[in-house]
């Protein structure tokens, strides 16, 4: 049992995380990053997650502050009965809070970095935050899912949150690491870009929220983020942005 459970581990939490990161890292291998930049902003990610908990927490005490106090009592299953707070939390809050909270890592803690010189290199910071939250991310809900769901639930869950979810966090940042990196060179500088790509990556996760709680949703969930995820490699081949700036200080 606790072989399989290890193996689950590897296989949707890690495995996917080391996957992505080699992934970008081999598309920015022209003009790699500076890896203690790249881990010190995977480390931010991990801290985005338990800031993200706490807004959300807050937000849902709120607005559910009946509901907040049945979950603090009966646990996770007292969530699950609670379809307001549910819908509320996972389908409108996650995808704000989260993407938002991205975004201002993002902004204080590379966007004014020299090593930030190329349009592309917004979709590799992201992603790299992104990656950190996911994982995080994977972590509480694997632990949640092994002790509250069948096996068969738990196998497929993690592996669904492996794959989907983690692909979801890093396109829908990519879309806002992409925006920052057009603001910074584009020769418009147009400020009006990185609102546009935040709410865009915001409807994203939302649509995926609500599309994964839906009878075979799954399906059109991977569609989504499938098409996301081509859209961000499509931005990451064009000309421009891979044009190295070098400011001058």
């Amino acid at each position: 049992m606790w072989v399989l459970v290890i193996t689950l581990f590897l296989a949707t939490v890690l495995v996917p995380v080391i996957f992505w990161l080699w992934f970008f890292a081999y598309r920015d291998r022209a003009e790699p990053e500076p890896k203690k930049k790249l881990a010190k902003l995977f480390f931010v990610g991990t801290g985005v997650f338990f800031l993200a908990l706490a807004v959300e927490t807050a937000f849902m005490f709120l607005f559910f502050p009946d509901s907040y106090q049945v979950i603090l009592k009966k646990g996770m299953s007292g969530f699950n009965a609670q379809p307001y707070w549910q819908l509320f939390s996972i389908v409108f809050l996650a995808g704000v809070v989260e993407e938002f909270l991205k975004f201002i890592a993002l902004y204080e803690f590379i966007y004014n970095d020299s090593d930030f010189n190329q349009i592309a290199d917004g979709v590799f910071y992201s992603v790299t935050v992104a990656l950190g939250f996911s994982m995080v991310e994977n972590i509480f809900y694997f632990y949640q899912l092994f002790t509250e769901t069948s096996t068969e639930v738990f196998a497929a869950s993690v592996f669904a949150r492996g794959v989907l979810t983690t692909l979801l966090h890093l396109s829908a940042a990519a879309l806002v690491g992409y925006a920052l990196g057009r603001k910074k060179y584009s020769l418009q500088h147009r400020k009006s870009v990185v609102l546009f790509y935040l709410l865009v990556a915001i409807v994203v996760h939302g649509l995926y929220n609500i599309l994964s709680l839906l009878p075979y949703g799954v399906i059109f969930s991977s569609f989504l983020v499938f098409s996301v995820f081509a859209y961000i490699l499509k931005l990451l081949r064009s000309p421009d942005a891979r044009v190295v700036w070098k400011l001058v200080k």
